[in-house]
């Protein structure tokens, strides 16, 4: 099972070499990747202000500090934990559940593996696209900005599967793949309103026993 800092690096290169038609997005994205350490390159503000975009290190921060729940493994904490949401539900469970299948399915452990809350953001923006992190810090009332070049839209989960684990999956049968990946997307949905509840998941075909 691979272990690599870099990985999502490697993934983002060769997945969007195959999906999109022009090279220079590929290398941008890769670059973004092997540029995540730099944190203070990226902000999530909420609260007063929320709306003023700052980039960069800041020193003395003027913004209001936001203290929530920060429970929950490195590299399995959903976005809405990242993000300092104060008001967590048990979907952030369902999130961390949908992280170990992803292990499973791309051969690879850690997948997410960051120090802090705005690596691990910029780590979920190489795989989600910049559009829909945004997104996702306007349902959860925060303002998600970067000054790191990373891709606009999602990669498709097949994509990322194929591109770390393609020699194993060409061994799975054709349904029980489909099942596991219509599994990931639910649990992995950004929005934990719209993400699958234990309940739901316990119901669907890849964890059905013949």
């Amino acid at each position: 099972m691979a272990c690599s800092n870099s990985v999502l690096a490697a993934l983002t290169n060769k997945a969007l070499s195959t999906s999109t038609p022009s090279s220079s997005s590929a290398n941008a994205a890769a670059a973004a990747s092997n540029s995540a350490s730099n944190a203070s390159s990226t902000t999530v503000s909420a609260g007063r202000g929320s709306n003023r975009v700052i980039k960069g290190f800041i020193k003395n921060d003027p913004r209001l500090t936001i203290k929530a729940n920060r429970a929950g493994t490195r590299g399995f904490r959903a976005p809405e934990t990242l993000m300092r949401v104060t008001h967590q539900t048990c979907a952030i469970d369902v999130w961390a559940a949908g992280v170990i299948l992803l292990c499973f399915l791309t051969n690879t452990y850690p997948f997410f593996l960051s120090n802090d809350e705005a690596n691990a953001l910029i780590e979920s923006s190489q795989v989600y696209g910049l559009d829909k992190m945004q997104e996702c810090a306007r349902i959860n009332n925060r303002h998600f900005e970067t000054n790191i070049q990373i891709p606009k839209t999602k990669l498709p989960w097949t994509g990322l599967i194929e591109a770390l684990n393609k020699e194993k999956m060409q061994t799975w049968s054709q349904k029980d793949y489909d099942d596991a990946v219509m599994l990931l997307r639910r649990t992995m949905e950004l929005d934990p309103n719209k993400r699958i509840t234990a309940e739901e998941a316990l119901k669907m075909d890849f964890l059905q026993v013949d």
